[in-house]
């Protein structure tokens, strides 16, 4: 029953690269945390019975072999009389705090195992102001901590995916869907459920329980023609490309008349339709040989920095973590400050879009999977049809190869502390009261 907590706090200290744990360590007591604690660190192979290193909840007797120590109570009075033994650093904390999650409760014993001594006591506040980072809000802490003490029945999901605006929003984009659809069915345009929208059909069967916005895709054949089917939609609905929209460079989405939703992303473009939307997504062809496939998918990181960073008023600062010169970006930025946009955008198809042919692979050069890298175009030749919140939709048949390309083991459900919304809205409105986010 508490898998999903065991498996969301060991993902969390895997993943923790500000705290590091110790190569082994011992879990003493009998508590729920003291429970929980131990199985994550069994999954991450580093719990020991017979470990040096030592974490007690409520447990003051100490293995001998204990040369680090820390002994985690609520009870000052047992902090005191711990602190005179002087066989551990004693940290003042309350498991059952539900603004404390279980995994930063383990990982503030560590901090102070690391940082503390022995004798010492230390209370939350002290390792905070010591330099301790949570990994879990208050906030979130309260809602995980009461799923845990409901049983953990269900699948947890936060508050703001459970919200009366949220599941509008999701009903939104469902009839801007199967508006879409209608338009493709009736004009021979093959497409498919995409990224998260794909994954939430083969997983839920509708929505991914946090998500709201939906994606499908195209092979650019289809793109094109779908792109020439503006008057085809009801008036309700508006086909947002470059040609319909002036001052929209790059996006093709379906939106709602009558409606508005921005992102901190878009919600400074005030001069194009910004109402509640769906995105189209156009995968292009890419080179045959592992080399040019590579120099493609530099080219187009390379040109889409342009467009993004000319678009965004920035400078243009490298992907994170990358070991691009200085020069090399401030050529970069100074070619995209004096070069239209117009020249920009006509360069990034150019590039995105130089392969016109099918050459056996495919790319997605336009969204937000171009680091996968490529994948068979022959994915794109035969189509099923998934259940999506109670209706069918296209998806290639080779939805299940296209998921692991994409997200390895995508039948998985993420760690519990991961399942917020995905997109940040700052407006958005239904077509009355606009509800600032």
């Amino acid at each position: 029953m508490y898998e999903q907590v065991v498996y969301d706090i060991a993902v969390s200290l895997r993943d923790d690269k500000s705290l590091p744990m110790p190569e082994k360590i011992c879990i003493l007591g009998d508590t729920p945390a003291a429970e929980l604690s131990a199985a994550a660190l069994g999954q991450l192979g580093i719990f020991s019975e017979t470990a040096e290193n030592v974490i007690a909840f409520d447990e003051l007797h100490l293995p001998e072999t204990a040369k680090r120590a820390v002994i985690i109570t609520a009870n000052r009075r047992t902090a005191e009389r711990l602190q005179k033994a002087a066989r551990a650093a004693v940290l003042l904390a309350d498991e059952n705090d539900t603004a404390l999650y279980v995994t930063d409760l383990l990982r503030l014993a560590v901090f102070v195992m690391q940082r503390g001594r022995q004798g010492g006591v230390y209370s939350q506040a002290s390792v905070l102001k010591a330099g301790f980072k949570r990994l879990v809000c208050a906030e979130d802490a309260a809602e995980l901590n009461a799923f845990i003490k409901s049983g953990c029945k269900g699948d947890f999901v936060f508050s703001d995916a459970k919200s009366k605006e949220f599941k509008t929003l999701q009903a939104r984009e469902l009839e801007i869907l199967c508006e879409t659809d209608r338009v493709c069915r009736e004009n021979g345009i093959r497409y498919s459920l995409a990224g998260g929208t794909l994954l939430g059909a083969a997983r839920h069967k509708g929505f991914i329980p946090w998500d709201y916005d939906i994606d499908i895709m195209m092979r650019p054949e289809d793109f094109e023609r779908f792109c020439e089917l503006s008057d085809k939609f009801s008036d309700r609905f508006f086909l947002q490309t470059p040609k319909t929209d002036k001052g929209n460079f790059f996006f093709t989405k379906v939106r709602m008349n009558g409606t508005l939703m921005t992102t901190e992303m878009t919600d400074k473009l005030t001069d194009i339709h910004n109402g509640i939307f769906i995105d189209v997504f156009r995968h292009s062809y890419t080179a045959k040989t592992a080399a040019f496939r590579k120099a493609h998918r530099f080219l187009t990181k390379c040109v889409r920095s342009l467009v993004y960073n000319k678009w965004n008023g920035t400078a243009v600062r490298g992907a994170k973590g990358s070991k691009t010169s200085p020069i090399v970006k401030a050529v970069a930025t100074f070619l995209k400050s004096v070069l239209p946009m117009s020249f920009l955008c006509a360069l990034q198809r150019g590039v995105i879009d130089f392969f016109k042919h099918d050459t056996g692979y495919m790319y997605d050069g336009w969204g937000q999977h171009l680091s996968s890298g490529a994948f068979p175009s022959k994915w794109f030749d035969e189509f099923c049809e998934l259940e999506f919140e109670g209706k069918r939709f296209p998806v290639i048949a080779e939805y299940d190869k296209y998921l692991e390309y994409l997200y390895g083991d995508y039948k998985a459900l993420p760690p519990l502390s991961k399942r917020h919304i995905s997109h940040d809205i700052v407006r958005l409105d239904f077509g009355g009261q606009e509800i600032d986010k």
